[in-house]
């Protein structure tokens, strides 16, 4: 085995018990042994940091924060800690498949040398955009692919467990924004094709755990990522203005992401929580309808999803069929 590993394994970890030893566990356990573990504990008080004291392994470098770094902090350390020129990112609540390792190094020996991330599995989910998602998506995107399909199917890469990424080209982007506290992936993938490919492969490799501590249901809460989430639309729409109609672009957006948000402030308002909704009507930005006009046009398909995802798909064919 040669001083550099194949590839770094990132894991950033608070509070992991019980899902981590499963995590781990599923590391230990690959046919493919040239790999290192990196695990960054921010500041575990659950007994994680008893546990991680317990590994042995001499691929497994633990790193105990003082203070908590924060999802995107824990991550940008631990890829500048990383001696693999290729990571893959598994969160402490999730697990590799077995023979997982193998398949990601063989997609990486195929993959063209300008892709700078692949994912494996996109997280298509229910919705008829998401399942049109999995149905149109090339296996090699080039920026500009790349960017029409951030736009129309949102995060395409889905979970940070899902991708598998170039350290080199990571640490050339400058890593996980910290202004970005709940849409930190979307943001640093978006802004990392801008220059780069991404792959897409249907290779199941991890199991993305849904449960209630996870980051995504607790830090969502109040629409915290909605304005993230326009942010990055704005960057992913002056790319795309200049080769689709903006008007169109427009229409997708408040149709698919603001009805989406508005669906679920209306849950929220109905359980008496209204900071929700309050978030989505103070947002202000170039890229959204008039207040009058999100009202007139969002809130019915936040009513009726099935119309909004009817309207999505025909919305996403329109520029594909265009880019054809």
């Amino acid at each position: 085995m040669s001083n550099a590993p194949a590839i770094s394994i990132i894991t950033p970890v608070w509070n992991g018990l019980p899902y981590i030893k499963e995590c781990i566990e599923s590391v230990l356990s690959q046919d493919f042994p040239d790999w290192e573990l990196l695990l960054g504990d921010n500041g575990s008080t659950d007994g994680t940091r008893e546990y991680l004291d317990s590994l042995t392994d001499s691929r497994i470098r633990v790193f105990k924060h003082e203070k908590n770094r924060g999802i995107s902090g824990n991550l940008n350390y631990l890829f500048s800690q990383a001696k693999a020129p290729l990571a893959y990112i598994l969160c402490a609540d999730d697990y590799f498949y077995a023979n997982a390792l193998s398949n990601v190094i063989d997609e990486w020996r195929q993959a063209a040398p300008e892709v700078a991330v692949i994912c494996f599995s996109p997280d298509v989910g229910r919705s008829k955009l998401r399942v049109f998602t999995l149905e149109v998506l090339q296996r090699n995107l080039n920026p500009s692919e790349s960017a029409l399909a951030f736009f129309l199917f949102g995060n395409i890469i889905g979970n940070l467990s899902n991708a598998s990424v170039s350290v080199s080209k990571y640490k050339a982007e400058g890593g996980f924004s910290e202004n970005f506290k709940t849409a930190l992936d979307f943001e640093f993938w978006s802004r990392l094709a801008e220059r780069n490919n991404v792959g897409v492969s249907d290779r199941k490799v991890v199991y993305v755990r849904e449960h209630l501590g996870a980051a995504s249901y607790y830090m969502t809460q109040k629409a915290e990522d909605y304005g993230q989430l326009v942010a990055i639309y704005e960057r992913l729409f002056q790319q795309l203005a200049k080769q689709h109609d903006p008007k169109k672009l427009m229409f997708h957006f408040n149709t698919q992401i603001t009805s989406q948000y508005f669906r679920t402030g209306i849950k929220y308002g109905l359980a008496g929580r209204f900071a929700f909704i309050k978030t989505v009507l103070n947002t202000k930005s170039p890229l959204l309808w008039s207040k009058w006009h999100q009202l007139f046009i969002c809130l019915p398909m936040a009513l009726f999803p099935g119309i909004r995802e009817n309207a999505g798909v025909k919305s996403a064919q329109g520029f594909i069929d265009k880019k054809k």
